[in-house]
């Protein structure tokens, strides 16, 4: 009788493989902590992080139509997509255009997905000599050597002196070798950049650096957290460690398990992460903002059209508190944090600690609502396509659907659409509301979920559901009913598209009894 009755009231069911394109002619917008169309309509960006950390083209594993069409089948309406210093400028104010070209090319591979992409000029280590990021000449280390020898790669931040250096010599703007300073160089470069793209609605914003870190200033943060570890440890070990005891077992695989099982505790882990909040939260307020305002302010001269993504140092990662604000006169802001538990990148990456997770991301919540700025978690995840982390994968979904957070999930492999993971990564979940989203949750384990929104406009509000539901029309439940709705199936899951009545409207899935 379900079936009969939707039928009755205009419910159309279409076989062929369809999606919601990228509109034309107009940006993404945001508006009340929310990314907006341009009729109101809310959307919700979900999506993965598509980076290529060399800066040599590779046709095969990025320029690869191939892969584009994967990610629109896992239902994605985003990507943030990677730019790598040394490959947009080899030499001092020289841009490689081939090299442009072919990020041109991803762009558009993604628009005929109907996937937003937006800009991340990506980082780690700051230098394609260590890592990834910044060119040769640009990396100004003044003689100093690089030490790597440290079972977790981003731990070089704090022991290398030539990373160390280089990072410092960004942030003075110290003199490349045709005499304009390397920050001025990194900031005409997105100048151009935003120039290239102003026109480009599928493009929806920059964002200005992957993970800020602070250089030379990484020691006084350690020393702080160090201590705070040790103080922790003898109040409820009565053993007293030294400084030089507690970095020695970070930097071994045992040692930093045993440290991490210890400050699993939540109110233990924020008495360690909030002593590194001053100096962090110093850098952020006196060297980050000055240089995200500067940036903004040299693409604005020749592009009003695209949103900021403003990215928190690295310690906020692991949450301490940011200390960035915005930008003065700027309305197209995003908070774009990263959320990685203590445990990424380390073989124990698939287990991670829910009481660290939750203040985490709880903490990058209440910084979104300070800010008055909508929420893109960037970065999150790093399991791979490790099925183990499935549950793992499920905690940050849910801070995602609790918060109607946008997100990007690191990053892109093909393994995916063969993993347990990709049940939480391809998963169901607004993509646009022809008004305001109030509240969502998902169960695809139970094959349950709930959407609930209030419709303000006249357009078409869809949810994507995944494969993983076996959805068929007797478990779809809409309330009030109104035009009814098209139930669309793709590749990889369905587009429910609901015609809107200008109502308060639910939406539930649940399985047959």
């Amino acid at each position: 009788m379900k079936v009969l009755k939707a039928l009755t009231i205009s419910l159309i069911l279409l076989t062929q493989s369809c999606s919601l394109k990228v509109k034309e002619d107009h940006f993404v917008n945001v508006k009340d902590n929310k990314f907006i169309t341009e009729d109101g309509s809310q959307i919700i960006l979900h999506g993965i992080n598509y980076v290529n950390k060399s800066a040599k083209i590779d046709t095969t594993r990025f320029s690869n139509p191939e892969n584009f069409k994967l990610m629109s089948k896992w239902g994605f309406n985003c990507i943030r997509l990677g730019i790598i210093w040394q490959g947009v400028e080899p030499q001092p104010g020289v841009y490689d255009e081939a090299y442009l070209k072919d990020l041109d090319y991803q762009i558009q591979l993604a628009k005929e997905q109907g996937i937003y992409v937006f800009l991340d000029m990506h980082q780690d280590l700051y230098s394609q000599l260590f890592s990834d990021g910044a060119p040769e000449w640009a990396t100004l280390t003044d003689g100093e050597v690089h030490v790597s020898d440290n079972p977790v790669w981003s731990d070089a931040y704090f022991t290398s002196p030539a990373v160390k250096t280089a990072v410092t010599n960004f942030w003075n703007n110290k003199p490349a070798k045709d005499g304009i300073g390397v920050q001025d160089h990194y900031i005409t470069m997105w100048k151009m950049l935003a120039e290239r793209y102003k026109d480009h609605t599928s493009v929806i914003g920059f964002d200005l650096m992957n993970e800020p870190n602070m250089g030379w200033g990484n020691i006084k943060g350690q020393e702080l957290m160090v201590e705070a570890f040790i103080k922790a440890y003898a109040q409820e070990t009565g053993d007293i460690l030294s400084g030089e005891d507690v970095i020695g077992k970070w930097l071994t695989q045992d040692g930093r398990k045993e440290i991490l099982e210890f400050i699993s505790d939540p109110s233990l882990y924020a008495q360690i992460v909030d002593a590194m909040h001053p100096i962090y939260n110093a850098f952020e307020k006196e060297i980050l903002m000055p240089f995200f305002t500067k940036t903004t302010k040299a693409i604005r001269e020749v592009n009003n059209n695209h949103l900021i993504f403003l990215e928190t140092s690295m310690s906020s990662n692991m949450g301490v508190y940011t200390g960035i604000e915005r930008i003065s006169n700027e309305d197209k802001l995003v908070y774009a944090p990263h959320g990685y538990d203590l445990v990424v990148d380390t073989p124990d990456a698939a287990t991670t600690n829910n009481n660290r997770i939750n203040l985490i991301f709880d903490r990058h919540l209440e910084s979104s609502k300070r800010l008055k700025m909508p929420i893109m978690i960037g970065e999150w995840g790093a399991f791979g396509a490790n099925g183990k982390a499935l549950q793992s994968a499920f905690q940050v979904v849910r801070f995602f659907e609790k918060s109607l957070s946008s997100d990007t999930y690191w990053d892109f492999t093909t393994h995916l659409d063969d993993s347990e993971l990709l049940k939480a990564i391809s998963r169901a979940y607004p993509k646009t509301i022809a008004g305001n989203l109030t509240t969502y949750s998902t169960n695809v384990e139970k094959q349950k979920a709930s959407f609930k929104w209030i419709e303000t406009v006249k357009s078409t509000s869809s949810i994507f559901i995944p494969k993983f539901y076996n959805l068929d029309l007797s478990k779809i439940m809409l309330s009030p009913q109104g035009k009814g709705f098209s139930l669309i199936k793709t590749e990889g899951g369905w587009n429910i598209n609901i015609p809107s009545n200008l109502t308060e409207r639910t939406l539930t899935i649940e399985p047959n009894p």
